[in-house]
């Protein structure tokens, strides 16, 4: 999708524009997505929610994205915007990890009532 995104518009649009987003975009639907097919696997069984922690096997790529995010706001804006940044970057992963299990949970019961 990048690729094409970058064959099409590339030359025309300042790269500065986009791409920021389609890499902070990316990295949420991609949590969201495993988080999806993880509760798709296993299901709302409750033999098989030891196994829910897997759901943050991608999480590391978000985190070094917040990590390099509260770094920059920590030397160019102050300590407490940093914070601010690190609470909000982390509360929006968890927020997307937890609603891609819910959501993968619900498709799981539902395909099995089919």
């Amino acid at each position: 999708m990048l690729g094409f995104v970058f064959l099409a518009w590339g030359r025309t649009l300042p790269t500065t524009h986009w791409t920021g987003s389609l890499f902070v975009f990316g990295m949420l639907t991609v949590q969201f997505t495993w988080g999806a097919t993880l509760g798709v696997i296993l299901g709302p069984s409750r033999r098989l929610r030891r196994w829910y922690w897997a759901s943050l096997v991608f999480a590391v790529v978000p985190l070094e994205f917040t990590r390099m995010v509260t770094w920059l706001s920590f030397h160019f804006v102050g300590l407490q915007i940093a914070i601010l940044c690190a609470l909000v970057c982390l509360s929006v992963i968890v927020i997307e990890t937890v609603a891609g299990v819910m959501v993968g949970n619900n498709i799981h019961s539902r395909l099995l009532a089919a």
